[in-house]
């Protein structure tokens, strides 16, 4: 491959301040939706909404984040663009992390045995024990996702480094650091 076909890396994406603003405006639109929901007649359809996309997005991020995991293992080449877009959503996690305390405010809506678990079930379905058992669970999938993430892209970072670096650059022992991450 010649130097004219080497893809170039000279500078970061940047994003205008235009769709910035779109994005902003989009998200504070939906806040407010939202917020108006749950204060209105319909607060159990709004806190529903908000539960359903929760689930989804969070297990869509999750499953990328096994996605990248299975490519990992397996040294397959031929998933780089599908693992990039993977790695990417798996980036979700720490915002489905935050998200995930918000249902404790409507927990009362969308939970109906909240109210009334039972005897048998008080104690594990108590809601106290019940968002810090799953925060738990969610931060060690979030932190694990994150680490599996972060070794993943600083392979192919390395990858990128060596392969435009001049003969002679780079000694043995910065290779094995690069390519063998998972020793």
């Amino acid at each position: 491959m010649s130097a004219a076909e080497k893809p170039q890396h000279d500078s970061p994406l940047s994003i205008s301040r235009a769709w910035i603003i779109i994005f902003s405006t989009s998200a504070l639109t939906g806040l407010l939706a939202f917020l108006w929901g749950i204060t209105g007649p319909a607060a159990l359809r709004a806190w529903q909404a908000y539960l359903i996309n929760f689930v989804y997005w969070t297990g869509l991020s999750c499953g990328a984040v096994l996605f990248v995991a299975v490519l990992n293992m397996t040294n397959a080449v031929w998933g780089r663009p599908l693992k990039r877009l993977a790695e990417a959503l798996g980036t979700f996690l720490p915002a489905s992390f935050i998200l995930f305390w918000g249902l404790y405010f409507g927990k009362e809506e969308i939970f109906p045995w909240i109210k009334d678990p039972g005897p048998e079930k008080q104690s594990w379905l108590n809601p106290g024990f019940l968002f810090a058992r799953d925060g738990v669970g969610l931060f060690l999938l979030t932190a694990f996702s994150l680490t599996l993430i972060y070794y993943s892209v600083k392979g192919d970072k390395q990858a990128v480094r060596l392969s435009t670096a001049a003969p002679g650059e780079v000694s043995t022992q910065q290779t094995q650091e690069g390519f063998c991450w998972r020793a």
